[in-house]
């Protein structure tokens, strides 16, 4: 009955009056069309001016042989794309006739609230079936002659919504981190009916599209003209000036386009764009066909789109699963997305070529880009200036400590902060810091690195460079680390404010990765769930096997313990757990050891390998490094002979 009520509240054919500016009751019906009719004209013009812009036609002289005439196909694409049963513009023609082309209708829907208030009717302007037509064949055209970044997610096709929450999580961590952090917060809804049409006609030109298909989107919105359907009929058309039409296809595009252009010049680098994509389709294009969209196929004759059907990987899945399950969903679907992806596929694989392509993708294909993997050789070359360096990987952040549950050593107050994240972030869980300290799970402190460190031979001479987030606790648990060694660098303190510039957010990640993949001594003081110390001992190890100081923390603890409660060691204990470490040397694979720290043998090669992929990698990591920034005409070279040598294209076919 409530709800029976509350649709009767919301029965615009019930409203006999309304009020006006003044809040007046209105009750003749010509009044109430005129005031109907002013209000929807200042909410979609507003008060904004028009203004034209000028088109540069020089750009157009150029192309305008590319501007081919609208072919029947595209039309016909376009009706299939349409869908049918939408509701009717003005003309109240459906989709299979076409007459009227630039006026609009505004049937009116009640909000909440009073229902003789106009500002709580909402309406949504209706085009004709024939400019929805039209417009979709422009708007085909127009997305494949112009490219909105990776940093847009409203309004845009195959972008997910995970992804935009990944983002603003990543900023709501900065937050509670106290780090300094922006959020601009846009109305996009508003934006969208408040554009300004000679900003979408400056973006276009920016976007160098060809001056005839502007001209095309102007022609639709050209002296356009709207009315609002009200109980007592259609009122006076009036102009709309300002904004997009509503229910196109096209005109999200535009306003994407707008929002594009005109945050340009303040945008930056999104996690996924630390990676060089042209790179890693390239060196895996004899493994796997790799496209950065799902193409559309035809079948008897009619072409559409594939959607990609979600699949849930079972954790650590075997091939076998991929082969059947996956597979027989892929057939059926045409295309599929796993979700969640980590941890997705076993470590062990009988195949020892899908183990061999595991390693091609992580330690060739998976490359940083250009501009980070430059930053990253500059700061290696500047500290190699001075000298050997080492580099130490310390995990000792708000996340990695609550999540390891070690907070006896932590002050009431930081117990509590370390709590509260717990219990937001991770699964409740019965905790034992000293159990966990035991079996070795539990992150080493700062003061704790420098003792072993200190154990092992080094002294305050020792150059050291820091890759870490902000620690947790600060100075208190810094201090007695910068005592044992002062000559501490990290990516912000070792380079000029140019380098610094340069690694910002993830990307100062990646720079820490590549610098203490070149560092002569790697030192991780937590291996747990930490893909970035993992995944650096195992590229470490792959290019000739280099020095990897691993603690056996579980050897440590009783020793660390004692230290601890203020019992008296010594140095030898200690060297006699860290004498037992490979240091990086081959050893075989035990479990839990990781495929991914520890790829030997399957990964391993052949000094004399007729296949370029049989080869061993170099065993100076810097030649490596130098080669990856062969120039483009060196790299165009290496094509067109792979292109004219019909002999190399099967070798490498056959790998």
């Amino acid at each position: 009955m409530a709800k029976i009520r509350e649709r009767k509240t919301r029965n615009l054919n019930q409203v006999k009056c309304i009020k006006d500016e003044m809040d007046q009751l209105v009750v003749k019906g010509q009044d109430i069309k005129q005031r109907r009719r002013r209000y929807f004209d200042n909410l979609f013009n507003g008060e904004n001016e028009t203004m034209d812009t000028q088109l540069d036609d020089s750009f157009d002289d150029l192309n305008r042989c590319f501007v081919r005439r609208i072919q029947e196909l595209e039309v016909k694409e376009a009706l299939k794309r349409m869908k049918v049963c939408k509701m009717m513009g003005p003309d109240g023609i459906p989709i299979e006739m076409a007459d009227e082309w630039r006026s609009t209708l505004v049937p009116i829907f009640k909000n909440k609230g009073d229902i003789q208030s106009c500002s709580n009717s909402r309406g949504i302007k209706l085009m004709t079936h024939t400019m929805k037509l039209w417009e979709r064949v422009i708007e085909h055209r127009l997305r494949g002659m112009s490219h909105i970044t990776m940093n847009q997610f409203g309004f845009m096709l195959r972008r997910s919504i995970m992804e935009a929450i990944f983002l603003i999580r990543q900023v709501m961590e900065q937050y509670k981190e106290q780090k300094d952090s922006h959020i601009v917060s846009i109305d996009l809804e508003k934006a969208y009916d408040k554009i300004l049409r000679n900003i979408m006609w400056w973006a276009l030109d920016k976007y160098k599209v060809p001056t005839k298909y502007v001209k095309l989107i102007k022609d639709m919105y050209n002296k356009v003209v709207t009315s609002v359907r009200i109980t007592d009929g259609d009122i006076n058309v009036f102009p709309i000036n300002i904004g997009l039409h509503q229910g196109l296809a096209l005109n999200p595009y535009l306003f994407a386009l707008v929002i594009d252009e005109v945050t340009r010049d303040i945008q930056g680098d999104i996690p996924w764009c630390i990676y060089d994509v042209p790179h890693f389709i390239k060196t895996l294009k004899y493994d796997v066909r790799i496209v950065m969209s799902i193409p559309e196929i035809t079948t008897n004759g009619k072409t559409k789109k594939l959607k990609g059907q979600q699949l849930r990987p079972p954790r650590d899945a075997p091939v076998s699963w991929y082969a059947t399950d996956a597979l027989e969903t892929m057939k059926k679907y045409g295309a599929i997305y796993l979700s969640p992806f980590s941890h997705r596929l076993a470590e062990d694989i009988d195949n020892p070529e899908l183990q061999r392509l595991r390693c091609r993708v992580n330690y060739h294909a998976l490359r940083f880009k250009p501009n980070i993997m430059k930053t990253s050789s500059e700061i290696v070359n500047k500290l190699r200036s001075e000298g050997h360096f080492m580099s130490i990987h310390l995990r000792f952040e708000l996340d990695m400590l609550a999540f390891a549950g070690c907070f006896d050593i932590f002050k009431p107050q930081e117990q509590k902060i370390l709590w509260k994240y717990r219990e937001e972030h991770f699964a409740e869980k019965e905790l034992i810091p000293m159990k966990i300290r035991l079996k070795g799970k539990c992150p080493l402190t700062p003061e704790e690195v420098g003792f072993i460190l200190r154990a092992m031979g080094f002294d305050n001479r020792t150059r050291i460079y820091l890759a870490s987030g902000e620690l947790f606790g600060g100075k208190r648990f810094m201090k007695p680390f910068k005592t044992m060694f002062p000559r501490l660098e990290n990516h912000s303190t070792v380079g000029p404010g140019k380098l610094e510039e340069n690694t910002q957010g993830l990307a100062g990640s990646a720079v820490d990765y590549m610098v203490c993949l070149l560092s002569d001594i790697f030192m991780p003081t937590y291996d747990g769930p930490s893909n970035f110390a993992n995944n650096l001992m195992g590229h470490r190890m792959y290019y000739g096997f280099r020095t990897t100081i691993t603690p056996n923390r579980k050897a440590l603890a009783p020793i660390l313990i004692d230290r601890m409660e203020g019992r008296h060691i010594g140095f030898e204990r200690i060297r006699r757990v860290m004498s037992n470490t490979h240091f990086g040397a081959p050893h075989k694979r035990v479990h839990p050891e990781s495929f991914y720290t520890n790829s030997w043998p399957e990964c391993f090669c052949q000094t004399d390998a007729k296949n370029h992929a049989d080869r061993c990698p170099p065993d100076n990591i810097n030649d490596v490094l130098e080669s990856q920034f062969q120039s483009e005409e060196e790299m165009e070279e290496a094509r067109a002979s792979n292109q004219t040598d019909p002999s190399s294209q099967i070798e490498e076919l056959t790998i």
